[in-house]
């Protein structure tokens, strides 16, 4: 055990008294990485991954991009998920990854956890007493966050076990109390699907405004190149790259009016100067693939990863190179300052005279097409990798400028309702704070409740 366990601010707080355990109210169970998982599987169950867990609601709309087949689910029958379970992240690189948490929803499909993390599923005789939602919630609140924090233990990477993550701390609220909680998320629920769907009507008029919403690529991988016409001209021997699709999207783009990427944005590469003492940084993981969202973790300068190296700013492009067709790109928002990125996005920049709008290239890097025609230029076999070059000699097709703004209206109507719905769920953790300060009990007569 580590020395950090018996700090003096985790011995003196009161949530180490909370009347109820994890383990006492629940069912936990973490799950398995299938060693016969097939890499390519596009559909199947889903297999979630902590990147998937970011104290977050999943539904319908939660973007995936890991499954299994049927017959893997079924070898994992112990970590099957059902509505109402609370996932919780058991490894994770930082403090902010391990424990995060996240709240399955009756709409989200058929699923299944590796071992990474866990489910806490509310045993039956607790239903009177206890919502899924609370625990959701609890889990994020500084009580039940400190109380993660001192169980995970530092090894490489921070861990906990089941039987750790059980022992956690739990009061018994005010029932009325934790349906308000309830009803808070699940109204956040609801925002983030209307964010969803305002994010999918910008892409369908993208879409449709290109012709390309009804394309449908050549399967047939077979492409016969002579070597002027590929190695001489091209560099590359690898026969992935002359997929006879690739022509096609090639050709579908240069049948309209089009620019290159570069001639539209700067390539930014300039390098902080280190002066502040912390800065926010952003790594691949920090961008959520379903939404385009990302989010910020404020690090000393000198705790920073080698990888942080791009200086950052409001409105920047960030672009993943790292695994492209997953569609890690976003936008730097008005409030974020003091901003490092880690060295495997490609940052642009929007020129003074630039006709393209940031919400439109966002969305159609983030399109199918364009996620898969980035896999032409990977260097890599099970981690695909790509060149900023690669992305800035893309071609990308010219839009009206009334179609730009109302795609990006549409963005800007789905980031709004998404931060609603980030809010609500501030709200819901926030009321699970307030009532075990103010209302439930008071906390110092635990131990007389049955705390120990």
């Amino acid at each position: 055990m580590d020395s950090t366990f018996f700090l003096k601010k985790y011995l003196n707080h009161p949530s180490f008294n909370f009347p109820l355990s994890l383990n006492e109210v629940s069912l936990i169970k973490s799950g398995t990485t299938p060693t016969d998982r097939d890499d390519n599987l596009k559909e199947g169950v889903v297999l979630l991954k902590t990147n998937d867990i970011r104290n977050n609601l999943l539904n319908k709309y939660s973007s995936v991009d890991y499954f299994i087949s049927e017959d893997i689910n079924e070898k994992m029958i112990s970590s099957q998920l059902k509505e109402g379970d609370v996932l919780v992240n058991i490894v994770g690189a930082t403090l902010e990854v391990v424990g995060r948490v996240a709240y399955v929803s009756s709409t989200f499909p058929k699923a299944n956890i590796t071992q990474a993390m866990s489910f806490v599923r509310l045993k039956s005789k607790y239903n009177k007493e206890l919502l899924p939602t609370y625990l959701f919630a609890f889990l994020q609140s500084s009580y039940g966050k400190i109380q993660i924090n001192r169980n995970a233990r530092p090894t490489g990477q921070y861990n906990l076990n089941n039987e750790e993550l059980g022992a956690i701390k739990v009061p018994l609220i005010d029932l009325e109390t934790q349906k308000q909680v309830d009803k808070i998320i699940k109204q956040s629920n609801d925002f983030v699907q209307k964010s969803t769907q305002s994010y999918q009507e910008a892409e369908t008029l993208l879409l449709e405004n290109l012709g390309l919403r009804a394309f449908q690529a050549d399967s047939n991988p077979v492409n016969v190149k002579s070597l002027k016409e590929s190695f001489l001209q091209t560099g590359r021997l690898d026969a992935e790259y002359y997929q006879t699709k690739y022509e096609q999207y090639w050709n579908l783009i240069q049948s309209q009016d089009y620019v290159f990427i570069r001639d539209e944005y700067l390539h930014i590469t300039q390098k902080p100067d280190w002066t502040k003492p912390m800065y926010q940084y952003i790594e691949i993981g920090d961008v959520n693939i379903g939404d385009g969202s990302y989010q910020t973790n404020w690090i000393e300068t000198q705790e920073l990863p080698a990888n942080a190296k791009t200086q950052a700013q409001t409105g920047d492009i960030l672009i993943s190179t790292v695994r492209p067709y997953r569609g890690a790109v976003t936008i730097i928002g008005e409030n974020d300052q003091d901003l490092v990125v880690s060295g495997a996005f490609t940052v642009l920049r929007r020129k003074e005279n630039s006709v393209f709008n940031n919400e439109v290239l966002k969305v159609l890097l983030r399109s199918e097409l364009y996620k898969d025609w980035l896999l032409q230029f990977n260097v890599g076999t099970s981690y695909p990798v790509i060149k900023d070059n690669d992305i800035l000699n893309l071609p990308i097709p010219k839009i009206s400028g009334e179609i730009q703004e109302k795609i990006a209206e549409y963005i800007r109507q789905s980031n709004d309702l998404r931060q609603q719905a980030q809010n609500l769920l501030a709200q819901a953790k926030n009321n699970v704070e307030f009532e075990i300060e103010n209302n439930s009990f008071n906390i110092n007569e635990l131990e007389v409740r049955g705390g120990g």
